[in-house]
């Protein structure tokens, strides 16, 4: 079952006839999901473009594993690929979800009345923009912090 990160969007799914709500409420949850992903691939992308090695990629110590120390150039350009990998990973994902949530939205325009789907719509930009801002704060905070952390080493 889908989750939703937002509990504003349980009161738009009142309005929603019973035939139809698990196909909003996936519709729903798709488009926080994408929302989200989307700020972490941005997040992703800076620690890239700034070569700051994530927390979920240093915390591996690939530095102990190829016997190498930790302030190595080769454990640095191997975290690096990861960083990459992890990025690429993460697009093809919103990818996915992005195709899924059309294909669903399409059958949601077609199920439901058309003044009901586009208050749907309007709530549900509302609810993104919310987690959209929440999300890049937090992000943005982490990447501040992993920036802070980089240059005292």
């Amino acid at each position: 079952m889908p989750r939703l990160i937002n509990s504003r969007a349980y009161n738009i799914l009142r309005l929603v006839p019973a035939n139809s709500f698990r196909l909003v409420k996936e519709v729903l949850s798709l488009r926080q999901k994408i929302v989200s992903t989307r700020q972490k691939l941005q997040f992703l992308q800076r620690c890239l473009k700034h070569k700051i090695i994530p927390n979920f990629i240093r915390t591996k110590h690939l530095h102990e594993l190829c016997r190498l120390p930790e302030r190595n150039t080769q454990v640095f350009n191997v975290e690096l690929r990861l960083l990459r990998i992890s990025l690429r990973s993460e697009q093809d994902h919103m990818f996915r979800m992005l195709h899924k949530c059309v294909a669903k939205e399409h059958n949601c325009s077609r199920l439901l009345n058309n003044d009901l789907w586009q208050k749907i719509v309007e709530e549900s930009k509302s609810i993104c923009s919310s987690i959209r801002s929440t999300t890049k704060a937090q992000l943005q905070r982490k990447f501040e912090h992993l920036m802070r952390k980089t240059q005292n080493i």
